[in-house]
């Protein structure tokens, strides 16, 4: 039994479908399957924009829930883009290995206490 999404469309006559067919062939012989390196890296970035997400929910400081929002949106445009690179407007600054919710988390819990 062959499926619908398993024809061969090339043989049907319409040429609106013809044009959809062709179109959705060239983009998936463009597309290329990310490695399993890149694909975790693409998880724990969604983890991350995720926990980033939650956290605005239960955040009640203005300053940090600001801070925590503009990562939010850096990592949801890197994601929107199949991308882990996150796109940051003051450069690129060389991380810990740590996750980017991590890190936010540690400069707004570090952002209270005192240095004197």
């Amino acid at each position: 039994m062959t499926l619908f999404y398993q024809k061969n469309y090339s043989n049907y006559s319409h040429a609106p479908f013809k044009l959809i067919f062709k179109i959705l062939e060239s983009h998936a012989a463009h597309s290329s399957k990310p490695s399993k390196a890149e694909q975790e890296k693409l998880i724990q970035l969604a983890n991350d924009t995720h926990a980033l997400h939650d956290r605005m929910a239960t955040t009640e400081d203005t300053d940090e829930l600001h801070i925590v929002y503009q990562v939010f949106q850096l990592c949801l445009s890197a994601l929107k883009k199949w991308s882990t690179v996150v796109d940051v407007p003051f450069g690129a600054p060389k991380f810990e290995a740590m996750s980017i919710f991590n890190i936010v988390t540690a400069f707004v819990g570090f952002d209270g206490e005192s240095t004197g």
